[in-house]
């Protein structure tokens, strides 16, 4: 009995220790394996608000991001629509397509005629990359008798403002190769929030400037992925993390004695000495400054899924020549460009009224859009035969129609190098989207017959060229709508090597905040920000472009001065028109009494009042200025700032979002966010200036904005003295006309 007793002792006390260790593994490793959920509106997804489907039978498509890291447990999709109450309901649906796979078939219903559809979408349905999400309707308003083509009556309305997807998936875990970083780490199909942690020994100016290159090159991974980075000299927990510095400062930071080469990557530490296998440390470094340089430039440069090693050792990095143009689908002038290197293969376009085309590109801020310079644009094409002569290839730039090709041809066409002028007014500095629509109806339409229309296509060829004539260099600033369209005038030279960064104060909010305004703009370019300098002294960079970001307290005194922020605050006049009118005086009058003309009076000074006294920045509230540097004609200030450093860093992060952005224009900005949105107020109130290369062409303009009166008073002067000239020339040759004339005579 006692050994019976004592067996039921033992197992106990095993069950129990046994019990414990499961207890204690599997609670130190259910915060990784658990499912995380994210819920996102349809418009994340690239798509507009609203979208009108008017068609009897139409189809809109959206593209669904699924990064190699995530695992999909489930999903759920809530579509809201409003259809026409003229449908009928027995011939009318709303089907909702996975990957070709029906999820859902709704009955378009005219007496309810909004609906909101909750749909579940199995797991297995999705794959790794972009995923097809379709809403397909088919919408019928007569049984019978003669049915128009795309009668007013039939449309459904999708509301994808109020519509969302929601995720639930696991994290995979990360593999420990180097090829990771290109594929797997840094993937814009990764939506929601994308954080990275950032280690630096210091903050000197060096590992400033290996930090600014280390975030640009993460942010271009992520594509058109706002990222979200934090600094320090400790390593962050629950998030991927990046120590640049000295192996002896990683062995530190982690803790690891086995750091092999100058690149690597481990498993984040995670509590309780258990490795985050779900998220990963990247180290770039080596013995000296000169090593570490290397392997950032090297991690910067990895777009590749290589090498697949855990460690390496960096011998030589070699980078491409960065010329003034270089960049994403950045047009070189008198070059031409092919529409498959913009992004843009043949396509077909079949139907009555296709999916238009687009190609996207951008022309270089700097550039001045003469409006009587054309883009010249050689199309291949070929279009089919029996189409009315009433179709038509359109063309819009921006969203405006410019131009359009007829198609009236009724034995159809072939076209090698259809050549189109469009003037450079039609375009914009930065980045423009040239679209293309072909509308073909069949030659024979009979009312009440369903007309043939497989027939109908138009095959726009990847051949078919781009071409930018050559151009000046010549902008008005300032333009704050220029920074966050191609990072001008930060970017007049495309890796920096014209800018320098001055961080008056060495605070590691303030050092995140220039990552996330430099990382931002590298990612619209796609040029990394190689030649950047960093100093705390605005006056050791005097022949550069600058980026000055601070607390107000801290600003180089000669910057505070030379800004709209000095001693005296400007503001604009309210309820008055931009500029005051100059008012008319006795010149206007005589020019009215010779010429029998109406004066123009232009405006001579804008609507700007001054206030004498010191600036202040309320609680989460930020500015954004530009203007000319006071170090050098020609150069521009950037100036972010705001009463402490934890507001610089969230204005930082608020000029990511685009709902922002689009609202910085005019060289002055205020940025409030003390409530649930953002609010952002514009002023002109700096003096506007030019920048660009001074030539023959562009001279005296230059000096009529840099040195006006001066100039004037030199203009007048040598008119004047044209006239004394010409006076005295004239009286000569007329004294010697009747001296001659009196000769004769006698």
């Amino acid at each position: 009995m006692e050994q019976i007793c004592c067996k039921k002792d033992k197992t106990f006390w095993l069950f129990l220790v046994t019990g414990s260790l499961l207890c204690v593994l599997l609670f130190g490793t259910v915060p990784a394996y658990c499912q995380e959920p994210l819920r996102l509106p349809l418009t994340k997804f690239n798509a507009p608000g609203i979208v009108t489907l008017n068609d009897t039978e139409d189809t809109y498509s959206l593209k669904i991001p699924t990064p190699r890291r995530w695992q999909i447990e489930s999903a759920t999709l809530q579509l809201a629509y409003v259809n026409s109450t003229a449908l009928l309901p027995s011939r009318s649906r709303l089907v909702i397509m996975f990957n070709d796979y029906p999820l859902a078939q709704v009955t378009l219903e005219p007496g309810a005629p909004e609906g909101l559809v909750t749909v579940a979408i199995p797991a297995r349905l999705f794959k790794v990359g972009y995923n097809d999400l379709q809403i397909q309707v088919v919408q019928a308003f007569k049984d019978e008798g003669c049915i128009p083509l795309n009668p007013p009556e039939v449309w459904t309305t999708l509301k994808f403002i109020d519509s969302t997807l929601q995720f639930s998936f696991t994290q995979k875990e990360v593999p420990l190769s180097l090829a990771s970083v290109a594929d797997f780490l840094f993937d814009p199909k990764m939506s929601g929030d994308n954080h990275v942690h950032i280690v630096t020994e210091t903050m000197d100016n060096t590992d400033v400037y290996l930090a600014a290159v280390t975030a640009a090159a993460v942010a271009q991974r992520f594509d058109y992925r706002p990222v979200q980075f934090s600094t320090g000299q400790e390593l962050l927990p629950g998030k991927d993390n990046i120590v640049i510095g000295r192996r002896s400062f990683l062995q530190e930071v982690t803790g690891a004695d086995d750091v092999q080469g100058d690149l690597g990557i481990f498993p984040m530490p995670g509590k309780n000495g258990t490795p985050d296998r779900f998220h990963g440390l990247i180290y770039l470094g080596g013995d000296g400054k000169e090593e570490i340089l290397q392997s950032v430039t090297a991690f910067s440069v990895l777009s590749l899924p290589l090498p697949n090693r855990q460690f390496c050792q960096i011998t030589e990095v070699q980078l491409p020549l960065i010329s003034p143009y270089s960049g994403k689908n950045r047009l070189a002038p008198e070059k031409r460009y092919t529409f498959q290197e913009l992004g843009l293969t043949t396509a077909t376009f079949r139907g009555i009224q296709s999916s238009p085309q687009s190609i996207q590109f951008t022309l270089p801020t700097s550039f001045l859009l003469e409006g009587n310079r054309d883009i010249l644009l050689r199309l291949n094409f070929s279009y089919a035969a029996a189409m009315r002569e009433d179709s038509v290839l359109s063309l819009e730039v921006n969203g405006k129609f410019v131009a359009s090709i007829p198609l009236n041809s009724p034995s159809g066409g072939q076209y090698q190098g259809y050549t189109i002028r469009l003037p450079l007014s039609y375009f914009t500095p930065g980045r423009n989207v040239l679209q293309l629509s072909a509308i073909m109806t069949p030659l024979q339409t009979t009312a009440c017959e369903t007309p043939q229309t497989d027939h109908l296509a138009l095959t726009l060829f990847e051949s078919s060229t781009v071409q930018v004539p050559k151009l000046l260099r010549w902008v008005k600033l300032p333009q704050l709508s220029y920074l966050f369209n191609d990072g001008f005038p930060l970017t007049a030279a495309p890796d920096f090597s014209q800018t320098a960064l001055v961080l008056p104060q060495r605070d590691r909010k303030i050092l995140t905040a220039a990552l996330h305004l430099i990382a931002g703009i590298s990612q619209e370019t796609g040029v990394l920000p190689y030649g950047l300098a960093v100093t705390d002294t605005a006056s050791e960079t005097e022949d550069k472009n600058l980026l000055v970001i601070g607390s107000r307290a801290d600003l180089p005194e000669k910057i505070m001065h030379a800004s709209p922020l000095a001693k005296n605050i400007s503001m604009p006049v309210h309820g008055r028109l931009p500029g005051t009118l100059r008012i008319e005086d006795w010149k206007d009058k005589l020019w009215q009494i010779l010429f029998d003309d109406v004066t123009e009076l232009a405006p001579v000074t804008p609507d700007i009042a001054s206030l004498g006294t010191d600036i202040r920045f309320r609680p989460q509230q930020a500015v954004l200025c530009e203007f000319e540097s006071p170090f050098s004609p020609m150069k521009t200030v950037v100036l972010l700032s705001a009463e402490t450093a934890e507001d610089v860093l969230q204005a930082s992060l608020l000029l990511q979002e685009d709902e922002v952005t689009q609202q910085c224009r005019d060289g002055f900005v205020v940025i409030n966010f003390d409530g649930r949105k953002p609010v952002v107020q514009t002023a002109a109130l700096s003096s506007s200036y030019s920048v660009g290369e001074i030539t023959s062409r562009n001279r005296i303009s230059y000096l009529i904005d840099t040195y006006r009166w001066l100039f004037i008073g030199l203009l007048t002067g040598l008119l004047v003295f044209i006239s004394l000239g010409l006076t005295i020339l004239l009286k000569r040759r007329r004294n010697r006309r009747l001296q001659a004339m009196v000769g004769d005579n006698e």
